[in-house]
């Protein structure tokens, strides 16, 4: 079916619950950054595949909107024939399109699926239609999704299997952490804890799935009394029947099916309405809400907040699970360079391909924590991009190589960028390159004071850059989940967003450092490394603050060949100097039984001069 025909469908049906235009956000039930296919509504009603986006189709218009990441991807993508691109942060936003005099007719009713918007999203939706009264909008709830009655091949729901992670990886046994969570209800005076964000539940019961590619989730919600815990999810998804004992027996989390959450829901929290439900309006879904028939207490999910901070166990984790993914990224590297220098060709898609061999020989690998971006020239220019495995360009010599990669291991996830060329760069991109790492450089060896937001921090990468009139349109750092998902929050360093003003960095929280500059139809440059916020001694404690700064746990050459040293700073030279040269002393044990790999890293981890 093509992009026309499921916009004409959907306007049908459209009309037939009398609405004027509907919203098609990203996200599934539980507010995934990441969907299982049968979830990816966008994406099927738009073309659009991004991992960021959300369509508003209505009779007569169908927009598009996404954030720079995204921008070249959705031109390449939606049917301009149909679709409008909005960029955010350029175009007016969704809300600001929908109020604006001359877009919607008055009286106009927006729909929406209560189960894809959060409660704080639906209320904040509903109070920004509500800015411009002349038109008189208003949103209708619709339980069943259009989209879904316009896909017909839509793909069946995820079966992955659900395992256990032993404490040896996670550190604290599954008691433990319903104990403080316990603790923390009881602080707030509920008798009821609503926890529907996938990692989060993850994270709690010590427990990993397959249900959305690329992250070890599993398809559930999980409602935690001060008595029991009960998990609705398909309990056929365990691995084994002593998982679904352990978890009754000893942690006495019950087991119920994944489709009978709002009914249970609404019968337990009836019983006695004067008690209390704790749920997070960000992740919770508006249905859920609904279903909720007592009193509702709202803010940050404790468990966001928890394991948001990694234990030493999750850190120790971080740190080996890291030596062995940067062996194998050496590896690939060193085998790439190898394979061109023969005169051998290999496009973008079988690169990755080759790249994620390597990581499944080290020990604990789950998976890959993303899709390769495997970009070459141009392509490094499209900040998220996915190469097509039928259609993706020749890596050459001839210009810059981007490859963004990681993977999920049970001590822990890696993502790591690295830019590199096989050929000679010209000068101009070695000063591109160089400024992207001196922002990285000026992050990494930052000092602030404790409860500092990464909105704060944002500026400091981008500062090099800014000096020569470059500058990147994403966030330049995020967290990171332990073996669980690859951007974690709450806290992150960005300036697209001032919610992470709520969440200023504490001691053993995990982030990305990742400045990048993108020329499109030339090349891209994004350096990144994984973070731990660490204690800094300092002169002084103003204020009677802690002072932190950060430990870098990835490990792969930053390219020689590449800097301006006419650039950089005696201290930048250093810096650059002891960290190839700590990659070369933790990388070579796990490299001497490949000559090619040891050579490599050798050659690209020489001090500068």
């Amino acid at each position: 079916m093509n992009a026309l025909k499921k916009l004409t469908h959907l306007r049908e049906l459209m009309q037939k619950h009398s609405i004027h235009a509907y919203i098609i956000p990203s996200a599934d039930a539980h507010q995934s950054e990441y969907v299982s296919d049968d979830q990816a509504r966008r994406g099927y009603i738009s073309g659009f595949n991004g991992s960021a986006g959300t369509a508003f189709v209505t009779l007569d218009k169908a927009l598009l909107f996404t954030d720079g990441r995204y921008f070249l991807q959705a031109e390449q993508q939606l049917d301009s024939s149909c679709w409008k691109l909005m960029k955010e942060g350029i175009d007016p936003s969704l809300t600001s399109w929908i109020t604006s005099n001359g877009n919607m007719t008055k009286g106009s009713v927006v729909g929406v699926d209560p189960f894809l918007y959060s409660v704080q999203g639906f209320e904040d939706l509903e109070k920004s239609i509500k800015t411009n009264p002349e038109l008189d909008l208003t949103v209708k709830t619709i339980q069943q999704n259009l989209v879904d009655q316009v896909w017909t091949d839509r793909p069946s729901a995820p079966h992955g299997k659900i395992f256990k992670l032993d404490k040896e990886f996670t550190g604290r046994d599954v008691q433990d952490k319903l104990t403080q969570v316990r603790s923390e209800m009881k602080t707030k005076e509920c008798s009821f804890y609503v926890l529907t964000a996938l990692d989060e539940i993850a994270w709690l019961l010590n427990l990993r799935g397959a249900d959305i590619a690329f992250n070890t989730l599993f398809i559930s919600y999980l409602l935690v009394t001060l008595d029991n815990a009960y998990l609705f999810v398909d309990e056929s998804k365990f691995e084994n029947v002593e998982l679904k004992k352990e978890l009754e027996e000893k942690d006495g989390v019950l087991i119920r099916p994944y489709d009978s959450f709002c009914k249970e829901l609404c019968q337990l929290t009836e019983k006695d309405k004067g008690l209390k439900c704790f749920i997070d309006p960000k992740t919770c879904n508006y249905a859920v809400l609904e279903n909720i028939k007592c009193k509702v207490v709202r803010d940050n999910s404790f468990v966001k907040i928890i394991k948001a901070v990694k234990n030493d166990t999750e850190k120790q984790g971080f740190r080996d699970c890291h030596v062995r993914d940067g062996a194998s990224l050496v590896r690939y590297l060193a085998w790439l360079e190898n394979h061109l220098k023969e005169g051998n060709t290999i496009n973008e898609y079988d690169a990755a391909l080759k790249l994620e061999e390597f990581r499944k020989e080290n020990d604990l690998f789950i998976g890959l924590s993303f899709q390769t971006i495997s970009g070459y020239g141009s392509n490094g220019a499209i900040i998220h991009y996915g190469p097509d495995p039928k259609n993706s360009a020749t890596v050459g010599t001839s210009s810059l190589y981007l490859v963004d990669s990681g993977a999920h291991y049970k001590d822990g996830t890696t993502d790591v960028t690295r830019t590199v060329h096989f050929g000679e760069a010209s000068e101009y991109q070695k000063r591109c390159f160089t400024r992207v790492l001196q922002g990285h450089i000026a992050l990494t060896t930052l000092v602030f004071p404790e409860g500092t937001s990464g909105y704060r921090l944002d500026a400091i990468a981008r500062t090099p850059l800014w000096q020569d009139g470059l500058d990147y349109n994403h966030g330049t750092g995020h967290g990171v989940g332990h073996g669980l998902v690859v951007h974690e929050g709450p806290h992150g360093i960005t300036y697209r967003s001032i919610v992470v003003n709520d969440f200023g960095l504490k001691e053993s929280m995990i982030v990305t450092d990742e400045p990048g500059y993108y020329e499109p139809g030339n090349f891209g440059i994004r350096i990144e490394n994984i973070l731990i916020v660490k204690p800094v001694e300092t002169l002084k404690k103003f204020n009677d603050k802690q002072y932190l700064g950060f430990e870098h746990v990835t490990l792969c050459p930053m390219q020689p060949s590449l800097i301006d040293t006419n650039l950089l700073s005696k201290k930048e030279i250093e810096w650059i100097n002891a960290y190839n040269q700590e990659v070369r002393e933790k990388l070579s044990p796990l490299l001497q039984s490949d000559a090619l790999a040891l050579a490599y890293l050798e050659k690209n981890t020489a001090p500068l001069q």
